[in-house]
């Protein structure tokens, strides 16, 4: 799949890139299938106010994107 979606990937998620659902549901078209985004070692995230933010967009991309 790499470069056949013109996603800027460094700006996902910022305030000029593509929201996170955006890029699952582009990623899922191109892919003509579901795709899955695994996280490894979620815990340590719960341990800031960044980190719990993050982990609240990324269970909103999963609940938008079904």
């Amino acid at each position: 799949m790499a470069g056949a979606l013109d996603i800027d990937t460094s700006r996902i998620g910022q305030i000029d890139g593509l929201p996170l659902v955006d890029a699952m549901r582009s990623l899922e078209q191109a892919a003509g299938q579901p795709v899955a985004l695994m996280i490894g070692e979620a815990q340590p995230t719960l341990t800031s106010e960044a980190g719990i933010g993050t982990a609240s967009i990324v269970r909103s991309a999963a609940i938008e994107t079904g």
